[in-house]
């Protein structure tokens, strides 16, 4: 197997993030490769010490055989590339970078099959210059379904397994939201059935979400596309990653449920 050039991480957690290039072989560990990203400080590398065989994520450009600390690991193994492993630590992806898949998600144009003309994929509604959830950075729309944080998009899901952790804030500051539905989540059967009513990825890009009005004592029913604000992608990532809330693998309820807030009451 080929020594590949360059790894991405794909997580939740912003200082493991981002892409890793090959290092001089003189700057290897183990005898396998050693990765470095510019732009996070840190490294991937390999650790065969005190029994613990296992790819790390580290900010320690080496170890001493006493003392090693990690950000993340993967499982135990014995492979010859970090891409090999399928399993990290808090759902984190790690993955040889495929110049021909950022290619095809270069063709990926939004909007969808489907479009909310109340929230279209514009500026306009996220909000305006000066307000505190501006995004200050460069903003790219794309389909939820189309979203880089995904290993294998064949397998899309609205719900995998519910739970509290799926629950990430992202710029947004909906922490109110955000803990309401981390609560909910430690019901993970009212969650599928009374959130939103699809019950697959829809092909149209189209879905109906029940959000209850306390003033009204009944269910809002909003229906919406799911064009996703994200920020611009870099040079390791098939697409880029969504401003506001992060998704857990490849599950969608969080950031669909949050754009309805957004609906109803605008991003700030």
């Amino acid at each position: 197997m080929a020594t590949p050039d360059a790894i991405c991480v794909r997580s939740r957690f912003q200082n493991i993030d981002g892409g890793y290039r090959l290092r001089d072989k003189s700057k290897w560990v183990c005898g396998r490769p050693a990765y470095y990203s510019e732009e996070d400080n840190s490294y991937i590398i390999y650790c065969d010490f005190d029994e613990v065989k296992k790819w790390l994520i580290t900010e320690q450009e080496n170890f001493d055989d006493d003392e090693y600390s990690w950000l993340c690991a993967s499982e135990e193994c014995e492979f010859q590339s970090p891409g090999q492993c399928t399993k990290w630590d808090s759902g984190t992806i790690v993955d040889v970078i495929d110049e021909k898949r950022i290619k095809a998600y270069d063709d990926l144009h939004v909007p969808g099959e489907f479009i909310d003309a109340d929230f279209p994929p514009e500026m306009k509604s996220i909000g305006k210059p000066g307000d505190p959830c501006y995004p200050k950075v460069k903003v790219q729309w794309l389909l939820a379904s189309h979203l880089a944080g995904f290993k294998d998009e064949a397998k899309l899901s609205l719900f995998e397994h519910v739970e509290p952790s799926d629950v990430m804030q992202g710029a947004l500051g909906d922490c109110w939201l955000m803990a309401a539905l981390a609560a909910v989540a430690e019901f993970p059967h009212y969650v599928q059935k009374n959130t939103i009513q699809e019950r697959a990825v829809s092909k149209e890009g189209k879905y109906t979400i029940r959000f209850w009005n306390v003033v009204k004592r009944d269910f809002d029913i909003i229906t919406i596309d799911e064009a996703i604000p994200c920020r611009e992608k870099k040079w390791y990532q098939v697409a880029g990653r969504p401003l506001f809330a992060q998704p857990k693998n490849n599950e969608l309820y969080i950031l669909l449920i949050e754009k309805v807030r957004v609906l109803g009451g605008g991003w700030t």
